[in-house]
């Protein structure tokens, strides 16, 4: 059987640091962005799922 954990990220939580894989339609480039560079930019994020 397959055990699941699950934690709730409420707003202004701390996440653990990831990168991405990104798409600009307009260039058709495709690219990595982390977490971290928009932190050190001082950046809001905001995660959709």
């Amino acid at each position: 059987m397959e055990q699941k954990i699950t934690q709730t990220v409420l707003v202004g939580m701390d996440v653990p640091d990831f990168t991405i894989e990104t798409y600009e339609p307009s260039t058709g480039a495709f690219g990595r962005v982390s977490l971290n560079e928009f932190r050190q930019q001082g950046l809001w994020t905001v995660l959709v799922f």
